[in-house]
């Protein structure tokens, strides 16, 4: 048996699968108050009767915020898990602190420094910052809960917070 090869693209995978990636894909939305642009690529699918198929495939790509850096805002996903792997680029910015479904507990507040090999999958009901990218731009693969009605986000604002990086 021989068979040969051809070129990957959406049309030619679409009955196996989506192709992962932003080279050629002009869509996004704009979401962390510009910090960052989202690619929607795929959904998790599953034959599995109880299992829920409104997981996303994502990359988030990541604007350098302005430093030194603050914050006022924290957000949080109380009913599924957010993954973050950085696809490109170097050291970013994770701000975590646990706390109650209605406000995180802001005396915890962490600021964590990761490597561009690092990635972090928030639990639910983790407190978190939105991407901070230490990069012009920076790429990253996300996995998370889609939802139109925005049953999985919740945010909370606060006084600004100096961090120190």
């Amino acid at each position: 048996m021989k068979i040969n090869s051809q070129k990957l693209t959406k049309k030619s995978f679409r009955k196996f699968g989506d192709i992962i990636s932003i080279e050629n894909d002009t869509q996004f939305e704009i979401i962390n108050k510009g910090f960052t642009k989202k690619y929607e690529l795929s959904q998790y699918k599953s034959n599995e009767k109880e299992l829920n198929n409104d997981i996303s495939i994502s990359v988030f790509r990541g604007f350098k915020r302005p430093m030194p850096l603050v914050i006022n805002m924290l957000e949080c996903h109380p009913l599924a898990s957010q993954s973050f792997m950085p696809l490109n680029g170097g050291q970013w910015i994770i701000i975590v602190c646990d706390g109650s479904n209605d406000k995180p507990a802001l005396e915890n507040l962490q600021c964590f420094v990761a490597n561009k090999n690092q990635g972090v999958n928030y639990y639910p009901r983790t407190w978190h910052h939105p991407l901070i990218t230490l990069e012009k731009t920076q790429d990253f693969m996300v996995v998370d809960r889609q939802s139109t009605k925005d049953e999985n986000l919740l945010e909370f604002y606060f006084e600004d917070v100096a961090v120190k990086i």
